[in-house]
């Protein structure tokens, strides 16, 4: 079971470094935040919701504030 762990891991590290370094930066995002609503599912399971309009809707909110923030952060980024 270790080693099963060990190489996913060695394999995902190559994959968000790769991603790193030849994605633009809103492809990375892009990536980064496809990782984290994957992330925010599991979460939402482990918190007990077990429907799945429950964990659909925190995925989605997840996401919007995923999106709301990029989109603060661009616009305090032309202020600059």
């Amino acid at each position: 079971m270790l080693k099963q762990r060990v190489l996913t891991g060695i394999i995902l590290g190559a994959v968000v470094f790769a991603v790193l370094i030849f994605f633009p930066p809103l492809w990375f995002s892009l990536f980064i935040a496809l990782i984290i609503c994957l992330g925010a599912w599991e979460w939402s399971r482990l918190c007990g919701w077990q429907g799945m309009p429950a964990r659909c809707l925190f995925v989605l909110i997840t996401a919007a504030v995923m999106f709301l923030l990029y989109f603060q952060d661009a616009g305090q980024r032309k202020l600059l």
